[in-house]
């Protein structure tokens, strides 16, 4: 007669049991280890080699683990000046021009500290962007940064957003009237009044250009009011010069296929 009683499996011996504990449970899993040697259904290579490639895994990680800086980081300092990184004590400390610039208020971390030089890189972890030598007087501390420095970096850094702004500007009113230009000489603009954002066109002249010129020519001029009347972005009209019926609009806020219509 057969037994009525049958062992219970164990718990380790469910084949999901060990990757379940190991790989979506992490902090289990050493019980997911163990559970995968204690398992009667995996035979003994079975068990090796799945513990030598979670082994392999965990040396890649550890090995490749950013925090892991090669160097020991001295200390954290900021640049107080704009420099090129210098090449180092084997190049007498030229700098390296072909390397990227570090700004003032740039974070420096300190490798080595000899004879008012310093070696640093921008980032706590060795895969820095950027490293090399430079002068420690071109550097300070935190703290010195905090109070002499950081509200003159703030002021230049909004100075250059400001020229870089009016950069745009120009580049924008520049290629404006590259194409305004023409259409004035052909009589196809008559009149841009600036207070109204609106283009006075020769309607016969305006009628003899194809759609994309004239999507052009809008285009154009839209950006032109919107460097010549800044705070007033929106529709730039334009009107026939004789009857000031309106012909089209543009307004570059829109969707690019509703930006310019004709009437």
């Amino acid at each position: 007669m057969e037994d009525t009683f049958q062992e219970k499996e164990k718990w380790y011996d469910k084949i999901w049991v060990p990757y379940v504990l190991m790989f979506l449970l992490p902090p289990l899993f050493p019980v997911g280890l163990y559970a995968l040697w204690k398992n009667s259904n995996f035979s003994k290579n079975h068990k090796v080699i799945t513990t030598s490639i979670i082994g392999l895994f965990f040396l890649y990680f550890l090995g490749n683990d950013p925090s892991n800086s090669k160097n020991d980081i001295i200390e954290h300092r900021k640049a107080v000046t704009s420099f090129h990184p210098a090449k180092g004590p084997n190049e007498n400390f030229k700098a390296d021009s072909t390397l990227p610039k570090i700004s003032s208020g740039y974070d420096i971390y300190v490798e080595k500290d000899t004879l008012g030089w310093i070696k640093y890189r921008t980032t706590r972890n060795y895969t820095s962007n950027v490293d090399g030598w430079v002068l420690k007087k071109h550097t300070t501390t935190l703290d010195d940064y905090e109070k002499n420095y950081r509200e003159r970096d703030e002021a230049l850094r909004e100075i250059e957003k400001e020229l870089k702004e009016e950069q745009a500007r120009k580049n924008k009113l520049a290629n404006a009237l590259q194409v305004l230009q023409p259409a004035m000489d052909a009589n196809v603009i008559v009149n841009i009044d600036n207070q109204t954002r609106t283009v006075y066109l020769n309607r016969y002249n305006w009628n003899s250009l194809n759609f994309d010129n004239k999507k052009l020519v809008a285009k154009a001029a839209n950006d032109f009011l919107d460097v010549r009347t800044e705070g007033m972005d929106g529709w730039t009209v334009f009107k026939d010069a004789s009857s000031d019926n309106d012909i089209a609009t543009y307004n570059a806020d829109m969707p690019e296929q509703y930006r310019f219509k004709l009437k």
